[in-house]
């Protein structure tokens, strides 16, 4: 059986609970798409997130410093992280 994943950005954190609010009973799993603004010109989810335990989220980092990120995430136990990879050459 195949899941689409609602994809969630937002500038700051009163977006995202807006977003969040909408969604409840729509999936249960959420895809943030978190970017620095550094690695793509575009800065989303790019604060602490607090995040609904209402949901699971999968997490695409387009961000300059992944480690950084990853560890921050790793400690809110509802992400399931998701990897992208990309070849800058």
């Amino acid at each position: 059986m195949s899941k689409i994943l609602p994809s969630v950005m937002a500038a700051d954190q009163k977006e995202l609970n807006c977003y969040l609010k909408k969604l409840e009973g729509v999936s249960s799993v959420l895809h943030l798409d978190v970017a620095d603004g550094k690695f793509v010109p575009t800065k989303v989810l790019d604060f602490d997130l607090r995040l609904s335990t209402k949901f699971s989220y999968g997490v695409h980092l387009m961000v300059k410093n992944p480690k950084k990120y990853i560890l921050k995430l790793k400690k809110k136990r509802q992400i399931k992280q998701l990897f992208h990879t990309y070849n800058l050459q």
